[in-house]
């Protein structure tokens, strides 16, 4: 999709982009108002629809910019991502904190985005987003021998994996309610967490 918003100024694009993910990821796309918009955004709704026709225009683009994003930034550092589990997971989590903390409502809006799609849709998506990066970020490169013997690599891989994302949802949810006052402070206790999994799990 093409950046409609590719030549304004920066601070403004911003506006646009986090009003919108707050009210479509709190109002869902049928409820959201464009005049909560445009009033969040500080922004007239002439110059909105300049930009978005449509209140689905506007939708499709935040999805779009979701997903680029997140896809554009992981790539960006692919080269110097680490063959540890955790330290590869604690890579990507400080990635995603970067772009929430310049996007606060992209994590309420992506939950938001994906409870509405069906499992073939999200497939469409993998496929047209490239995203087969995203979806095999914490199992390719890896090195699973650094687990302790006597463990399966897979099911210790996905565990640790799995672990770390509730850990990650909760962590995004008590800075949502206010109760966390930094990204810093997310990955912080994040890395305290994944140093109890690796006492648990590695050699």
């Amino acid at each position: 999709m093409k950046d409609v918003l590719a030549k304004i100024d920066y601070d403004k694009k911003r506006r646009i982009i986090n009003s919108a993910m707050k009210e479509f990821g709190e109002k869902g796309f049928d409820v959201a108002s464009t005049n909560n918009i445009v009033k969040a955004a500080g922004i007239s709704k002439g110059l909105l629809f300049h930009y978005f026709p449509t209140k689905k225009d506007l939708y499709d683009y935040v999805e779009d910019f979701t997903f680029t994003t997140m896809v554009t930034r992981m790539k960006e550092t692919q080269d110097e991502w680490d063959s540890d589990l955790i330290n590869r997971i604690l890579q990507i989590t400080k990635i995603k904190m970067g772009v929430i903390s310049e996007y606060p409502d992209l994590y309420e809006f992506g939950v938001q985005m994906y409870s509405n799609k069906k499992i073939e849709d999200i497939m469409k998506l993998i496929d047209k987003y490239d995203m087969q990066l995203y979806t095999t970020v914490f199992s390719n490169g890896i090195d699973l021998s650094q687990f302790r013997e006597g463990l399966d690599p897979e099911l210790t891989r996905a565990t640790i994996q799995r672990a770390l994302e509730k850990k990650s949802e909760e962590m995004m949810n008590l800075y949502k309610a206010g109760q966390l006052d930094s990204m810093d402070k997310i990955v912080d206790e994040f890395t305290e967490y994944s140093k109890f999994l690796r006492t648990a799990f590695y050699k």
